[in-house]
């Protein structure tokens, strides 16, 4: 949660094919739900979840399970484990069934920032009723469903088997309990109840049945001639579409995304209308050398040896203008590719083998321009985009809402039609694929902090901080007493291997930048102010620029200043007392880059009263540290 209340619509739209075949399902990331205000709440200890005596929920994966048989699994296994999961009736489909979300997560663990900080922005006239988040919204999230074609069971069945292994693996595999203590799973194994027991009775399903909440998502709703093209009446008509889409909606910490399907070998990531001239290339790369690099070698297929180089720092034109040439000795045969939307300030850097449209497509070479080499990709691992004929590989196909608007990672998997014999082999290689991802995930951390007491004064409207050069001189006013003026200084790190959001996330309506908040009871802020924005927190995964681009691209620089931590605003060398009456407008932008980001304030605190660092992320998570003044 940042101070921004902005809202914003997400949608999420796919075609059926074909009978028993599906091309990619989506999922929207919007805003977080305003939360109730909360009294700030010292740290305490990670604790792992306390197990039952009824902790193992026997489930075998030689037959697919119907609709009865999935829907008591999960009772059972929420029942068995309270402390790390939470079954949660998210709506009901057309026919009065209710669609599940398991939530795998040690409940013990992660806060949130409405507990630390007053809602910002009260809804007029007030609203009693908001919601208070739960502890594992504060945490990295990653969505996993099924089912969204019914008649699809092997997507069910490797939900299943992803929640056997959480359970079953927490606490007696380390790196298992870790991922559950740190992050939350939400898993949803039939988004289509109704066609699901359908096809768990034997009875036929129709293809309309089968489809109708896959085409019912608003992105792709309405054709490129302004005629209806999708399922239902209107967009989100469906309650199996909109019960995702609220859930999306309101649980704005998800940043990887995975739908499974049935019928083929295949991983499709998304930007299904755009040529990958059009990506940004940071973007690409987490989906090829990281994702996909590993869905490749878990069904054994070569990986692209372009996959395998050192990622390339070349650089490039804006989208629709003849790119910039290459550097001597950089790039393949001196050729750039054309790169995505360019960052600010700087050179653009792309990747390798980026690839651009057809002639008058967008993101098409113009006149004199040249072409760079096609992008590799494997036959498992695809993009919709389709090479050969520059253009989508079929309408509603992981439409660019996945990208474009809400700043998640998302693909959609087409397990095998597998059979009795070989479920249980496709379910361990999908459970590996997830297990993977599952480590990628941000991992925020206030590494160090300090706060330093430069001076201490009774005459609070006579202490004055005056930036000279390269310091801030406390002029020493007034006999010691009550008022404290002190120096913070954080150090924040992301030690995970993702970014906390696509690149061009902060840009995006609904996505916010990372932002740090120093909380304290009659603290003034001398220099920086109670919150400071800082872009998005790269990972430690090398992307082409991630440590080049503008921390928050637009706006860096405003209040940015020494030490790269907020210090030269507005309110530096006024008194205590006009500080109190001019506070400042908004937060100032950190200018650094990368995945550390080294913050200081200037405050005066009256008496002793603790200071709190509340670093918050939406994908990444939120994290707490007291400190003590010095």
């Amino acid at each position: 949660m940042t101070p921004s209340d902005d809202r914003s619509k997400g949608a999420r739209r796919e075609r059926f094919r074909a009978p028993g075949r599906t091309v990619g399902v989506a999922a929207v990331l919007c805003l977080l739900l305003g939360a109730l205000p909360a009294a700030s709440q010292k740290n305490a200890p990670q604790q792992a979840a306390p197990k039952t005596a009824a902790a193992n929920v026997a489930l075998s994966f030689n037959d697919f399970h119907p609709l009865t048989a999935t829907v008591d699994y999960l009772q059972k296994i929420a029942a068995a484990h309270p402390g790390i999961t939470e079954l949660v009736e998210i709506a009901r489909s057309a026919g009065n069934r209710p669609i599940y979300v398991l939530v795998v997560s040690n409940m013990k663990t992660g806060t949130t920032i409405d507990r630390l900080v007053p809602l910002r922005h009260p809804r007029t006239p007030a609203v009693t009723n908001v919601i208070a988040m739960k502890s594992y919204q504060g945490k990295p999230g990653q969505w996993i469903d099924g089912g969204v074609h019914g008649n699809e069971r092997v997507g069910t069945e490797a939900c299943l088997y992803i929640i056997d292994k959480l359970v079953s693996g927490y606490g007696a595999d380390a790196d298992i309990t870790r991922l559950v203590d740190d992050n939350a799973f939400y898993i949803a194994p039939i988004v289509n109840p109704d066609v699901f027991a359908a096809v768990s009775d034997g009875k036929p399903a129709a293809r309309d049945a089968a489809a109708e909440a896959n085409g019912n998502f608003p992105e792709g709703w309405w054709k490129d001639d302004n005629t209806p093209g999708g399922t239902g009446d209107y967009p989100s008509s469906a309650p199996e579409a909109r019960a995702v889409l609220e859930f999306f909606t309101t649980h704005t910490n998800i940043l990887l995304v995975q739908s499974f399907g049935a019928n083929g070998t295949t991983t499709f990531r998304p930007f299904a209308r755009w040529p990958e001239s059009r990506l940004d290339p940071r973007d690409v790369a987490v989906l090829d050398r990281v994702i996909g690099k590993k869905y490749l070698e878990l069904v054994g297929e070569t990986v692209p040896a372009s996959w395998n180089t050192p990622v390339a720092e070349q650089p490039a034109g804006e989208r629709g203008q003849p790119p910039q040439q290459a550097a001597p000795g950089r790039g393949r045969g001196g050729t750039p590719p054309v790169g995505g939307t360019p960052p600010v300030g700087g050179t653009p850097p792309v990747g390798t083998e980026l690839q651009l449209g057809a002639p008058g497509a967008p993101g098409a070479p113009q006149a004199g321009q040249r072409r760079p080499a096609a992008v590799e990709q494997a036959r498992a691992w695809r993009s919709p985009y389709n090479s050969e004929r520059q253009a989508p590989s079929g309408y509603g196909v992981f439409l660019d809402w996945a990208y474009g608007q809400f700043g998640a990672y998302a693909m959609s998997t087409q397990l095998p039609d597998a059979q009795r014999d070989t479920l249980a082999k496709v379910c361990e290689t999908a459970w590996q694929f997830e297990r993977f991802k599952a480590t990628l995930l941000p991992r925020l951390e206030i590494t160090g902090a300090t706060a330093k007491v430069l001076y201490t004064t009774n005459q609070a409207t006579r202490a004055v901080a005056t930036p000279e050069a390269d310091a801030v001189v406390v002029k020493k006013t007034g006999a010691p007493g009550r008022y404290k003026v002190v120096q913070v200084t954080a150090t924040i790190e992301n030690m995970g291997t993702l970014p906390t959001g696509v690149a061009r996330a902060p840009q995006l309506r609904g996505n916010r930048e990372d932002v740090i908040w120093l909380i304290g009871d009659n603290v003034t802020f001398l220099e920086g102010s109670r919150w400071l924005r800082l872009g998005l927190l790269q990972g430690t995964a090398p992307l082409p620029g991630a440590g080049r681009e503008a921390a928050a691209p637009g706006v860096a620089g405003r209040g940015g200043g020494r030490g790269g931590g907020g210090r030269g605003g507005a309110a530096a060398g006024l008194a205590l007392a006009q500080l109190r009456q001019q506070p400042p407008s908004e937060a100032p932008a950190v200018s650094q880059t990368g995945n550390r980001r080294t913050i200081s304030w200037l405050v005066a605190v009256e008496g002793d009263a603790p200071l709190k660092l509340a670093l918050t992320s939406q994908r990444g998570g939120t994290k707490v540290k007291d400190l003590a003044i010095q």
